[in-house]
């Protein structure tokens, strides 16, 4: 009985040990390919699998994902960018989120490369600051009950914000003249997202089906 359970706990850490060499494999290379991406990004976070215990930002337990990129999937992956510039606008946090991920695993463990062959789905999610839009405006903003204010000769009043199909934000002031400002590009923004204003930023948010090529590296 004792050598039973002696094999067993030798088995249980063995697949431990290996679960978390080749998570850190893929979770390295994620880390790499947004590193590549968005240079300038003070932190960057990933996490593959669906972690069971964190602590902050870090993950301290995760479900065992060794079977998954053993079997070419990566079910689900998370990863967070933190202070990085997307074109003009200062970006206080990228969340970039996929789902039902495809990959070659034979692939990772011989090169280390991640190759993504097909992708069920990916949200992208950037929030910037007041204090940011005041930067690229030049004017005071706050944002307060959903809504941007900005300050003006007049005083402050509402503005509005969209975003262009070519991925330019475009902030006007009740009564003034549109300002225009570069998002981002396919390395960081794969796709138009919509804006939308919360407490206590504005967050733009997009979601794709096809692979995003210059993102993943492939």
């Amino acid at each position: 009985m004792r050598k039973i359970v002696g094999i067993v706990i030798v088995l249980l850490v063995s697949l431990y040990v290996a679960d978390t060499l080749f998570l850190g494999l893929a979770e390295r290379r994620l880390t790499g390919l947004a590193r590549s991406a968005a240079p300038d990004a003070s932190e960057i976070h990933t996490t593959i699998g669906k972690p069971l215990l964190r602590i902050g930002d870090k993950t301290i337990l995760h479900k065992p994902v060794i079977f998954d990129i053993l079997t070419g999937r990566l079910p689900s992956a998370e990863i967070r960018l933190l202070d990085v510039t997307a074109g003009q606008v200062p970006i206080d946090e990228v969340v970039v989120r996929v789902d039902g991920v495809e990959i070659d695993g034979s692939l990772l463990l011989r090169n280390h490369r991640l190759a993504v062959k097909k992708l069920k789905g990916a949200s992208v999610t950037l929030d910037t600051s007041a204090a940011a839009l005041s930067t690229i405006t030049s004017r005071p903003v706050k944002i307060r009950n959903g809504a941007i204010i900005v300050s003006t000769p007049i005083g402050k009043v509402p503005a509005t914000v969209l975003v262009t199909r070519d991925r330019r934000l475009v902030i006007t002031p009740a009564g003034g003249a549109p300002q225009t400002f570069r998002i981002a590009d396919d390395k960081i923004l794969p796709c138009t997202p919509t804006a939308k204003v919360r407490q206590p930023s504005l967050t733009l948010s997009c979601s794709v089906t096809k692979v995003p090529n210059h993102f993943l590296g492939m």
